[in-house]
């Protein structure tokens, strides 16, 4: 293995986190946020993938739970 794979890989190692939870995935949800500025809903708790639609116009876009969990404990703004 080259050093830059090396270390890649530690690099990798330390920023493992574990997957959110069904229970965080539903409380996620439940929160209110918003999506290029107009409110919006985190839907697909059960799903690989969070579906992050907006109210007014009914268009969605997919995120990964690790980025629907860092949006949310910022200011719940996503944007796409």
């Amino acid at each position: 293995m080259t050093s830059t794979r090396k270390a890649y890989a530690r690099a990798n190692a330390r920023a493992r986190r574990a997957y959110p939870t069904l229970a965080a995935r539903r409380a996620f949800c439940a929160a209110p946020c918003s999506l290029n500025g107009y409110p919006a809903r985190v839907t697909g708790a059960q799903e690989a993938f969070a579906t992050i639609t907006d109210l007014a116009s009914g268009l969605g876009a997919q995120w990964s739970w690790f980025a629907v969990e860092r949006v949310l404990s910022g200011d719940g703004a996503f944007r796409s």
